[in-house]
Order: structure tokens, then sequence, then C-alpha cells
């Protein structure tokens, strides 16, 4: 049989196995707890190192010491929102979730020395000798780090030439920066002089973080300069003399002029990458007589429903949630119920059958959506994948994706999976963009009468409307017809639950649940699939982002408290039991929803009352009251 600490010790024997060099780590924390320095590329731990180091099972985070010394390195992206919208292009590669983000795991480049980069807007590149956390390690926050394409999936992929660029790219020894690529030759527009005044005021009147600030403007700058809008030359010295009035240039503690100039020069060459021009001018102002029609020439329609109350045809329809929840793979869940034409769930009603197209440039077809849609038994004759990388909306709408509608014929269903793989040089928080985005979607899908079904993440915002939280523009969520929040259950992290954002097609409607189950196919391919449950329920959207927001804060308060009574033999005295949570900021319903959580119970030892766990406690222990617990997402109602 399997013990935990089997388990934990065979994941760190499969990562030496790779050829990783694995570095043992404090739990929750990135501190080596033996000295590291000596192990590299001919020097690594050995298996009775590695046993004695981690024998304790899963207590203690496991870090590998990228470069030469695992032959990998790691581009960590922190900021999923800042890296969508640089329209990064990455090859498919082993990834992990992280806390905030993701690490994308390349192979390390031969024959040279890379350095870290810390000034990417979206994170940083961990270049040679960094060490850097794996599964199963545990971030100081609480979350795991989980793979979401393992290692024995895909190969690892080489490290992208530009990012070899910027790691091994080596400084003038007089720290002056010259850009590469730029477009030193071009003449400043109007409007790349007024973005350039207006990030040039941004950055010298910042007075805290400073270098961000930098980083953030010298990016969105440089796209321009790419772009042609903005000559090189003007936009460095713009941007060096803000650093200069904020003081950043002359602050040896952030590394002074060298440190300035680097932090430049890395932002620019990145920003190189994504070009960025002026957007075209409105279309003049049609002529001639306002369009409109009286009341009694407007005869009332029933809906076409595709799924009745949910999906409607010749409309378009969102799908949010946050990055790796499930969404992609509910969403083909519904395609292949479409595909088939089989029952929908809950009410068991049979689906119009006919043909579904899925633009996904996120994941890779044979990877992900072919063996996703495979698992779900979708049809495959009636099921096609757009693998076209120069597909944009808006630009392709009216030709190649009407075209492509037209030839495939019967199509029911369209997917944009992510809508910000698609859009081109539109700006997602444009709302003009993203309306010439969806009128031109929107009249294809009436057109045709079928369904779009876009697919989104939500954004980091903490507003208290769950519509606000749509990623993007708010012209999103003006041109669906509904919108749904899809969530893992913050008890079960394999069940979703799909609640409503907005329906003005239907009345207001129930939340559906469902469970992601791995799936095997045939070649040991690994894949999954949703399992759709046979109930529905009235839980919110605002009670799903409620309770993963109180969720969270309850987890490690569970953790710390738990933490607190294993390094006192499992039981307090209540006065310092009540003291340390005090001092813990956990009190009142939190402090109730701990309690029972812990099953923490009261005994009087020697006179005084004392406050433990409940295998520390005699028969006669009182086990604490506690209130009503966070609602269950999807419980039937």
């Amino acid at each position: 049989m399997q013990t935990k600490t089997s388990n934990f010790l065979n994941e760190i024997y499969n990562l030496a196995d790779q050829g990783f060099c694995v570095i043992p780590t404090k739990f929750k924390s990135k501190q080596p707890v033996v000295p590291w320095g000596k192990y590299d590329q001919q020097t690594k731990p050995q298996q009775h190192e590695l046993r004695s180091w981690f024998s304790d099972g899963p207590e203690k985070n496991v870090s590998i010491k990228v470069g030469p010394s695992s032959t990998v390195v790691v581009l960590d992206v922190d900021d999923l929102q800042a890296f969508e919208d640089a329209k990064i292009k990455l090859p498919l590669t082993p990834t992990v979730k992280t806390s905030r983000g993701k690490h994308f795991y390349f192979k390390s480049p031969t024959g040279c020395k890379l350095r870290s980069v810390t000034e990417l807007p979206y994170g940083e590149l961990l270049g040679d000798n960094h060490l850097v956390s794996v599964p199963p390690s545990v971030h100081e926050s609480g979350t795991a780090y989980e793979w979401i394409v393992r290692l024995d999936e895909v190969k690892i992929a080489e490290l992208p030439s530009w990012l070899v660029d910027l790691g091994t790219r080596k400084y003038e020894d007089d720290g002056s920066l010259t850009v590469h690529p730029a477009n030193d030759n071009a003449e400043t527009t109007p409007y790349g002089r007024s973005a350039l005044q207006q990030e040039i005021a941004k950055l010298s009147n910042t007075t805290d973080h400073r270098n961000n600030q930098a980083n953030k403007s010298t990016f969105a700058i440089g796209r321009l300069v790419a772009g042609g809008e903005i000559n090189a030359e003007e936009a460095i010295e713009g941007l060096r003399n803000a650093t200069k009035e904020n003081g950043l240039y002359f602050d040896e503690t952030s590394g002074g002029s060298n440190g300035v100039e680097k932090t430049l020069r890395s932002a620019m060459i990145a920003a190189a990458k994504n070009p960025r021009q002026r957007k075209e001018p409105e279309p003049e102002a049609p002529k001639g007589k306002l369009k409109y029609r009286v009341l009694e020439d407007i005869t009332p329609e029933k809906v076409d429903w595709l799924w009745e109350g949910i999906l409607a045809k010749g409309s378009l329809s969102i799908i949010a949630g946050e990055p790796g929840v499930g969404k992609s793979t509910m969403a083909l869940g519904i395609a292949s119920i479409v595909s088939n034409g089989g029952k929908w769930p809950v009410t068991g009603d049979t689906a119009e059958q006919g043909n579904v197209v899925v633009l996904s440039s996120e994941d890779v077809s044979e990877y992900t959506v072919a063996p996703r849609l495979v698992a779900c038994n979708a049809k495959k004759e009636r099921c096609y994948v757009v693998e076209d990388q120069d597909f944009v909306l808006g630009r392709d709408t009216d030709t190649r994706l009407r075209k492509a509608i037209e030839e495939i014929g019967d199509v029911k269903l369209i997917i944009v999976d992510p809508i910000t793989a698609h859009l081109g040089k539109s700006d997602n928080n444009n709302v003009t963009d993203i309306r010439h985005i969806t009128s031109k979607l929107a009249a294809l899908a009436q057109e045709f009468r079928l369904s779009v079904v876009i697919v989104m993440h939500l954004n980091k915002s903490d507003k208290n409307s769950p519509l606000d939280r749509l990623q993007g523009s708010g012209a999103w969520a003006a041109a669906a017809r509904s919108a749904f929040l899809v969530s893992s259950d913050v008890n079960d992290k394999e069940r979703l639950t799909i609640t409503t954002l907005k329906n003005n097609v239907a009345p207001s409607s129930r939340s559906y649940s469902c469970r992601i189950v791995g799936v095997t196919l045939p070649n040991d391919i690994k894949t999954s699939r949703v399992e759709w449950e046979n109930f529905t329920s009235n839980v919110s959207a605002e009670q799903v982002l409620y309770q993963r927001k109180e969720g969270g804060k309850l987890q490690l308060a569970i953790e710390n408290t738990r933490e607190l009574f294993e390094s006192n033999s499992g039981t307090m005295a209540v006065r310092d039991f009540d003291k340390a949570m005090e001092q813990l900021s956990i009190r009142g319903g939190t402090l109730t929803r701990v309690r029972k959580a812990l099953g923490l119970v009261s005994e009087q030892i020697d006179g005084v009352w004392h406050t433990m766990l409940p295998e520390k406690a005699t028969a006669g222990g009182v086990t604490n009251p506690s209130s009503q617990p966070l609602v269950t997402l999807g419980d039937p109602g």
C-alpha cells in the first residue's frame, strides 16, 4: 500500500530521473534547508540524499536548480493579464500552475550563460542557478503548485530565441542602451507623441514602485516604437529623463543609472516582439435619415434556443472563470452534446444536432482539444478545429470565418477559446475595438442562426458586481445575451458550478453543476471530460465569488491554527489560545468556522480550561459551538 510519504518520495525520484537537480526547501518557502551551491550538472544529489532530506514526507517544499544543473530554465509569468495583453505565443511545453500565474519550462540553451531577466512586465525569466519551486510544493499563500502540462505529456520545448537574446545579451560597459529591434529612423506621429507624453508624465510623477512603473511605461512605449509610431531615440531620451525626474536614475540602492538603462533596454526589447500601431480612424458617420419602425410593424418572435434558457441561436454568450478552472473542458462538453444531438443536462431535452467550430489557439489540438472531445464521445465528423494562427476576429469575421461556415455547413455552435487569442491588434479594453468585433460576430450568428460561445478569464478586481469581473472592456458583457461564471467548489476542486452573470433572453436561470473527470484514452493518453450532475441549485454568482474570497481566508486561518496547535503539542490554555487568535486576526464567525473545521474541544486540566485538538481530548471533552457553515455550492434547492 502506497503511503503519503512514499508517494511524495516517488515524485522526488521522478524529478531526479528527469535530470533535475532537486534541492529541499522549507515548507511554504523557497529557503534551502541544505547547502546547495556544490550541486551542479556533474554533482547532483544522490538517491540516498534525497531519501534523507524528504523522508518525513511532504513537510518540505521541493525546488530544482535551473540552468545547466537541470538543463532547464523557467519563464515565470505572475501577471496573466499583462501576459495576455502582450500576446506572447509560446510553444507547448511542461507548465505548472502557481499561486499567481504559470511556470513554463524550457530547455536551457547550451554554450552560453543565461542570466535571470526580472524586468519583463508580466514576470521574469529564471536563469542559471535560480531555485524554482515545483509540484508538489506549497506556496506561502497556501496554494499548491500543480502541473497543467506534465513532464510525461510533452517534450520540454526549446527556449524561444527572443528569450535567449534577453538572457544572454550583454550590456555595454558604459551602461548605454541600444534598442534591438527598433525603428530608429521613424518620425514620431502625433498619436505616438501624445502616448509618449502621457507615459513620461506618469513615470515622472511616480514615487513608489518606480522601477516597476519604468518597466511598464517602457514596454508600452516600446510597442509603439516597434510599430513605427515613435522614434526610438526620442522615446529612450524621454523615458530616461522621466527617471531622473522621479529620482530613480540617481538612486544607487535601486541600481542607479546603470540599473535604469538595463530596465529600459530589457523592457524595450521585450516590447519589440509585440508592435502596436495607432487605431484606424472612425469611419465617417452615415448621412441621411435615421432608420426606425413603428411598433405595430414589429412582430414579436419566440427565442430560438440551442440549449433552453442557456444558449440562444443568433446571439453571443460568455463563459468566464479563473485560469485553469475547467472552462475549456466544459465548453467542449457542450460541443460534444451538439455534435451528437445528445441530451442536455438535468432536463434531458434533445439538442439539435449540428456541426461545431472551435477557434482555439491556447491549446494544441493533438494534446488537448482533440483528446477532450474524444473523451466526451464527440462526433468526430461534426467537430472542426481552426488552427490558423493568423486568424483575427473583426478583420476576418466577414470573410474567412464566413467562408468556412458556408463550406462546413449546418454549423450550430462556434466556440472562441480564449477570446484574447484572436484579437490581433485590437485592444481588449477599448470599447470601440470590442464593439467592432462583437457586432460582426453577432451579425454572423443571426445570419446563420447559430450560437457563439466566448470563453474568457476574470480580471483581478474586487468589485461588487460579478459582471464587472469579466476581463477587458465592458462592451463584451453589453454585447452578450447571456454570460455565465464557471468556478470550482472551494470544498471540492473537481466540481464546477455554473452560475448566471447575465441572461436577458430568459428568466433568471438556476445554476448547474458538473465534475471534471480524468480519462485515459488508448495509447495511455491522459485527458479529462465533464460529467453533469442531474440537478440545479439556486446559488448565485455573488455567493460564489463571496465564498471563494472568504473560503481562501478561512483555509489560511485553519492552516495557521492547526500549525499553532501542532507546535503546542495539540493543547493550549484557553487564555493563551484566545490571545493567539487575536494576534492572528482570527475572530468572530471565522473563529467559529475554524473551531468546527478542526473539531476543537475544551477540557479542564488541573482546574484550568484548555482548548485542544480532538485527539488530545478525553471522553468528557466539550465540543465548541459553531455557527452555520458557508453555503456549499450547488446544494439542491
